[in-house]
């Protein structure tokens, strides 16, 4: 290689290193934009006037709890919780409730 193909090669590295200088700079600064995007973002969020678990609750997917969609089951468990064990509010479901409405007594327990 001659003289002159170095130096050609020399200053196509220190023009490389300039750019990537430049790139480096650029991509720390739209990293920061980001993160500021997205901090606005979040402060622009509404107020949460419950707590998460209370609305995680109400927008659960699939199907409703049984004992949630029956009134007349749900006072009925109420009514003898305090007094009964989970298994024996199970077995009075049973005896109380035609097959299609009972539930075990993990349900009675969740």
């Amino acid at each position: 290689m001659t003289a002159d193909e170095l130096t050609e090669i020399d200053v196509a590295l220190a023009e490389i290193s300039v750019l990537r200088g430049t790139l480096t700079r650029l991509e720390a600064s739209l990293e920061q934009l980001r993160g500021a995007a997205l901090q606005h973002s979040l402060s622009q969020l509404p107020a949460c006037e419950v707590p998460p678990t209370e609305h995680r609750r109400a927008h659960r997917s699939g199907r409703p709890a049984i004992i949630d969609t029956d009134p007349e089951l749900q006072a009925f468990i109420l009514a003898r919780l305090d007094r009964l064990t989970y298994h024996q509010v199970a077995a009075a479901i049973a005896e109380h409730f035609p097959p299609d409405r009972h539930i075990s007594h993990a349900t009675v327990h969740r």
